[in-house]
């Protein structure tokens, strides 16, 4: 639709498949950020919570990041879509489906992405899991 609305005139002669392509690809990006955006949460209604968190003793603070850190190395060694398919659902709070709208695939891939990189996050992180047991 935006390149319907433009005005100039678009010379897609010799490279129109890739020039769409990468249409496409941006206004999808443009989606998502828009999206992110949206999600926004408003400080005022938090403060409350934000508050209980200070109250955390370093320890546990420590402890925190250091599961971050691990969880965030143990995803970036998933492959990038199903890093990307897993930080979605997970770290972003989408589901499958729209999922699947946003990556134009169906909501069954990515069911199957998502399971296939919860067994390997959890086969990674076992040791530590146990550990903590």
């Amino acid at each position: 639709m935006r390149l319907a609305r433009r005005h100039d005139d678009l010379a897609l002669d010799d490279g129109a498949a890739s020039y769409l392509h990468r249409a496409a690809v941006n206004a999808g990006l443009d989606l998502l950020r828009s999206r992110k955006r949206a999600r926004a949460v408003d400080l005022d209604s938090v403060g409350e919570q934000l508050r209980e968190a200070d109250e955390i003793g370093p320890g546990a603070r420590s402890e925190n990041s250091e599961l971050r850190r691990i969880l965030r190395t143990a995803v970036a060694r998933l492959s990038p879509r199903a890093a990307e398919i897993f930080s979605l659902r997970y770290f972003e709070g989408y589901g499958n489906l729209e999922i699947a709208d946003m990556l134009g695939s169906s909501q069954t891939a990515i069911a199957v992405i998502l399971h296939r990189a919860r067994h390997k996050l959890r086969k990674e992180l076992q040791p530590l899991v146990g550990a903590t047991s």
